[in-house]
């Protein structure tokens, strides 16, 4: 195998080469379901309409980005192709013999297994890829494994490099197929015309909803679907990259790993399980039945007989949250919905072995254990109780909610499908949030040291609860360039805290709010308070040094949930009543669309079908009864990060977890006044007015790595540039 270099110098032997080698390698379709060879390729048909040709010796030539040994170099559905018209090959990352070394050993054999199964291996010193085929079906069953991650790209990638012209309708916000489009930031983010910001990294979706991956044409749809993510990384919540569209590519991708917003170490070992299915347009439904691997003797599998299983009951539940058991351990992964109200799960095809059992709400840990699963058994677990919850904390005061996401909070319900300075979301910058006024969609989701620091949070302590010292807290679920959140109360400043977890440096402009999910406690004495009634706290982000990189990719922190722990001098806590809903999202739909963007109105938008999130209370009545049995936890909070798509089905991770339905209930009508409120009666769950923020509008030089407009469509070598990147 020749190294790049060595392929750019060959040029004379590459256009040779390159005109007897083009897809089909001469050899005519065969005739039904069967396998054929030319010199170059080895052909499959499946007998239901799909085929698809490997390359099996090396490709010669200048041109070599993806055209490694291995990849697909046609695939076809109904005698149409829909292979990328450039000749990128589908493979792995940017070629099988460029994974380790520029110049990796690669080895492709076909053969039959049986009479109604065909398989395709593709060999490298570390990484093993299978193309199997099942008669008279239209799929391309997959398996990847590998013993060493790769050493030229920090991650594992499956791309299907497609025809974008035939396939049109896929995720729009990694359409960059449009003229006037500019690069916004490096080389992976871009804005329109029209102020919109698309990137692959916009089309992510939580590993936990286990959407499809596809495109669609004229009665036709490429999907990738029924993955397991056992040996992935990253847990349920992980989003990853899924689709870039240019003038003339289309970049499905299914990712086996990456580094990009990584939160715990790479698994390697299990072979990763997924399939390309081609339908007559709308996205496949059901599980995909993977046990007909067990007799096909691929490397890194293990069969169902040979996994275990673990249920359990009596999860300590908050209504109108989601919750999520996860499972993992070095070696694998795995996760199941909770059942609304009882608490039941079942996670089925484990592998044997110890793993931390964790317990999410929405996406925050509340509570984990060790568990042993033991091969064809299933272990039984009751009486899980949460005991990690911040929620489960009395408080005088609570913005947002405990759950590890901040999507009920300002721009929170788009900030994964868009960059922070398009045009669609609401502005950054905000009054000052006046507790039992100002709803909690108005509260900043992303606080950016450059764009919208020292917001302040105001509120009324009675004089009889000034003699106290108070915890405030704020959860972020990650930080950006170093960034802390620090507090200033009146004039007193509280220690910065400190650092708990090393997080990525670019990750919230890129769709990810997932880090460390860290709670921030300030200790305030009794002698901050100020002497008048109304407290003024301010949050601000720091960093030890400045960021370079322009004012969205300096410090900056997503919130979760801000809240000040205590009870009020009766010792009756404070009883939450929703005040809003959250900012409607951008729609999100399993079926692509190639309509156009939709217009995030500003705050005063129609709710989704999400309930708010805990709202702000107004200080109770003097009560000496015991705790309010409408306790903080309890409010109809948001119910997942917004998505359509159906729970994951992959299997062999684990049984199809139960869907929870999302909260109804209405926030109040009942408009208080706007100033800083006085010591009122009980709450009724009222909210206060929606004051209506104008949306940013940002102009597409802001911060620009490269301001340069592509023109008209992107060029072709832009193209290529592109998915080099992916």
């Amino acid at each position: 195998m020749a190294t790049a270099m060595m392929r750019c110098a060959m040029v004379a032997v590459a256009v040779a080469t390159a005109a007897g080698t083009s897809s089909g390698g001469g050899s005519s379709a065969p005739a039904g379901f069967g396998l054929t060879s030319s010199r170059n390729e080895y052909t499959v048909d499946t007998g239901a309409g799909l085929e698809f040709s490997v390359r099996r010796t090396a490709y010669w030539g200048w041109d070599w980005f993806a055209r490694s040994k291995g990849g697909i170099t046609s695939l076809k559905y109904n005698g149409v192709e829909y292979a990328d018209k450039n000749g990128r090959y589908s493979t792995v990352n940017s070629g099988f013999d460029y994974l380790h070394t520029s110049s990796d050993s690669v080895s492709v054999d076909a053969g039959y297994v049986g009479n109604a199964t065909i398989k395709v291996t593709v060999t490298t010193p570390h990484l093993t890829q299978y193309y199997i085929v099942k008669k008279d079906e239209p799929r391309i069953y997959m398996g990847t494994h590998w013993t060493k991650q790769p050493t030229t790209e920090n991650q594992i990638r499956f791309i299907f490099r497609l025809n974008a012209g035939l396939l049109p309708e896929s995720d729009e916000a990694g359409d960059i197929n449009e003229a006037g489009v500019q690069y916004l930031e490096e080389y992976d983010v871009f804005i329109t015309k029209s102020g919109d910001t698309r990137s692959a990294y916009y089309t992510n979706r939580r590993a936990v909803d286990g959407a499809p991956v596809g495109a669609q044409g004229t009665g036709v749809g490429m999907w990738i679907t029924g993955a397991s993510h056992e040996v992935g990384s990253g847990g349920p919540f992980y989003r990853g990259v899924r689709s870039l569209a240019t003038t003339a590519s289309l970049d499905l991708v299914h990712v086996l790993n990456d580094d990009f917003a990584q939160t715990e170490a790479f698994r390697k070992g299990t072979l990763a399980v997924y399939t390309l299915e081609a339908t007559a347009g709308a996205p496949p439904t059901g599980a995909i039945d993977y046990g007909f691997y067990a007799g096909l003797g691929l490397k890194g599998h293990v069969a169902e007989e040979s996994r275990g299983q673990v249920s359990g009951v009596g999860i300590q539940t908050v209504p109108g949250f989601e919750y999520t058991v996860g499972f993992a351990n070095a070696n694998a992964q795995y996760w199941t919905r909770a059942a609304d109200g009882t608490g039941a799960f079942t996670a089925s095809g484990l592998l044997p072995g110890t793993y931390t059992m964790t317990v999410y709400k929405n996406e925050l840990a509340v509570h984990d254990r060790d568990v042993v699963v033991i091969a064809k058994q299933s272990t039984a677990i009751s009486n899980v109780i949460s005991t990690r919850d911040p929620a489960d904390d009395t408080v005088i005061f609570r913005i947002g909610s405990w759950d590890g996401s901040p999507v009920e909070l300002l721009n929170g319900a788009n900030v994964t499908k868009m960059h922070p300075s398009d045009s669609r979301l609401s502005s950054w910058e905000v009054a000052p949030f006046v507790v039992g006024a100002t709803p909690d969609r108005e509260f900043p989701a992303y606080l950016f040291r450059g764009v919208n620091n020292n917001v302040k949070i105001q509120f009324k302590l009675p004089a009889a609860m000034k003699n106290s010292n108070r915890k405030l807290r704020i959860g972020t679920t990650t930080r950006q360039s170093g960034a802390l959140p620090t507090v200033q109360v009146n004039t007193y400043k509280a220690p910065t805290p400190a650092k708990q977890s090393k997080l990525p440096t670019r990750a919230m402009t890129l769709g990810s709010y997932r880090g460390g999910n860290e709670v921030h406690e300030y200790e305030i004495p009794a002698s901050a308070w100020s002497a008048g009634e109304v407290q003024t706290v301010v949050v601000k982000v720091e960093s030890a040094k400045s960021a370079k990189g322009g004012k969205w990719l300096a410090e900056a922190v997503a919130v979760d949930c801000i809240d000040l722990v205590g009870q009020w001098e009766t010792d009756a806590p404070t009883t939450y009543a929703p005040t809003s809903a959250p900012d409607t999202p951008v729609p999100e739909t399993d079926a692509p669309s190639t309509s156009a963007p939709s217009t995030i109105a500003p705050s005063t938008s129609a709710p989704s079908t999400s309930a708010p999130k805990t709202g702000i209370p107004s200080t109770p009545a003097p009560s000496t009864s015991a705790p309010s049995t409408s306790a903080p936890s309890t409010s109809a909070p948001s119910t997942s990060a917004p998505s359509t798509s159906a729970p994951s089905t992959s299997a062999p991770s684990t049984s199809a977890p139960s869907t929870s339905a999302p909260s109804t209930s209405a926030p109040s009508t009942s408009a208080p006044s706007t100033s800083v409120p006085g010591t009122p009666a009980p709450p009724t769950g009222g909210a206060g007015p929606v004051n209506t923020p104008t949306p940013a509008t940002i102009s597409p030089s802001t911060d620009a790595a490269a301001g340069a407009a592509l023109p008209g469509r992107l060029a072709a070598a832009a193209a290529v540039v592109l998915a080099a990147l992916l």
